[in-house]
């Protein structure tokens, strides 16, 4: 069986189409990967990229930070260290460095970790899941407010037009104008009860 080896803008290698293996060839083939590098994550997939590296020019292939490297990262003596481990730019590392390690210094620090063990990666598991939860809460926390500010508007209009059917019922009281504006009137009432039980409610997650 013959396959291309593709080598991308970034120097990293990609095989141009998937090659099928054995559960023998399997094991072998990931105990080299990991000889060879580190640190190695396998995930499943059900769907391979239609694009491989090396076939254009130019092909981004960005990718979230795991644990594992984070631990690399951290364990690293220079940054050209974790540059040869990651397989990741030098800038990228820069940043990272900058903005994420310090962060997680301040966690472990306010969480009272021993400072033998901020290296580990069950602490770093723990930090990004705190991290991410937090994330949410405050994504969450945004949407819900924006969400209570439509409805306090909905009400405000809800108000000036109950207000406008009530002086029109009263006005023309016997005529078809202040019947309908009755029931305008009504519907209006009901529907504000409805929007500030929803308020009330968002109100009450928010705190």
């Amino acid at each position: 069986m013959q396959n291309k080896i593709l080598i991308g803008d970034k120097k990293n290698i990609d095989f141009s189409y998937p090659i099928e293996m054995s559960e023998p060839e399997k094991e072998k083939f990931f105990a080299l990967m990991k000889e060879l590098f580190n640190p190695v994550e396998i995930e499943e997939v059900t769907q391979f990229r239609s694009w491989r590296m090396g076939q254009n020019k130019r092909i981004q292939y960005p990718h979230a930070w795991t644990p594992a490297e984070y631990e690399i990262l951290l364990n690293a003596s220079s940054v050209e260290e974790a540059v040869n481990k990651l397989g990741r730019s030098g800038m990228s590392i820069i940043i990272r460095s900058g903005e994420w390690v310090s962060k997680y210094y301040m966690w472990c620090e306010n969480k009272g970790k021993d400072v033998a063990d901020w290296n580990k990666v069950e602490n770093i598991k723990q930090f990004l899941k705190e991290h991410d939860e937090e994330i949410f809460k405050k994504r969450k926390i945004k949407t819900s407010a924006n969400q209570l500010k439509k409805l306090n508007k909905k009400i405000e209009d809800l108000s000036k037009k109950i207000e406008e059917y009530s002086l029109k019922a009263k006005e023309f009281e016997f005529t078809s104008i202040g019947k309908a504006a009755q029931i305008n009137l009504k519907e209006a009432e009901n529907k504000k009860k409805e929007i500030e039980s929803e308020r009330d409610k968002l109100k009450k997650e928010l705190g």
